[in-house]
């Protein structure tokens, strides 16, 4: 897809495409294999720029192919943008916009609650984009409302696209911060399939 688009959103795609394969394998229900079924659950990507490694994962479900999606990246007539696009069925979120996508993952995950159902949300999220605001007031109001059908993924890659994180802005231990917001946490390596598996 890079290739055919000459695009330079790899690095972010390839930090999250394990993350993504385990997802969709293991803890993603798409009844009917239907991305716009309504008993689905949510997989937001807030950073949006890493679409590519969610592309690879909707082809293999058989909801891109290649001649009309993959190959045509980011061409002439092409169905597929450079950031994740809710009009593209599998997307759930327009986040271009750093740090909105994951405020919007919350309000999924809240409204599901009020309908009382099984589903979840998995939000993605880069710690350079952990540097906006919108990040930290969408957990503490999932925090706040204890949203148990929320699972929050930081890719902790270490850049961002002015440098590496710790020197743009440095967070300090995010895993001690999300516990001070109430979060239940875990690290895990994001390239081992093994362990992520293993986590819920």
């Amino acid at each position: 897809m890079a290739r055919a688009g000459n695009s330079g959103h790899v690095g972010c795609a390839f930090s999250i495409v394990e993350i993504m394969a385990v997802l969709y394998r293991s803890f993603l229900r798409y009844p009917d294999n239907n991305p716009a079924h309504p008993n689905r659950d949510y997989l937001v990507l807030s950073k949006g720029h890493g679409v590519m490694a969610q592309y690879a994962c909707m082809r293999e479900f058989g909801w891109l192919d290649d001649e009309h999606h993959i190959q045509r990246y980011l061409g002439d007539g092409s169905d597929l943008m450079g950031l994740s696009d809710s009009r593209t069925p599998g997307l759930e979120v327009l986040s271009g916009s750093l740090g909105h996508g994951f405020s919007v993952g919350v309000g999924i995950a809240a409204g599901l609650r009020r309908r009382g159902t099984d589903q979840h949300v998995f939000a993605i999220v880069g710690d350079g984009e952990m540097n906006e605001g919108p990040i930290w007031e969408g957990m503490l109001f999932a925090a706040h409302n204890k949203l148990g059908n929320l699972m929050l993924i930081v890719d902790a890659n270490g850049f961002q696209a002015m440098g590496r994180t710790d020197e743009v802005i440095w967070l300090g231990s995010i895993r001690r911060k999300l516990e001070t917001f109430g979060f239940e946490t875990a690290d895990v390596d994001g390239h081992d399939h093994v362990a992520g598996g293993r986590r819920r």
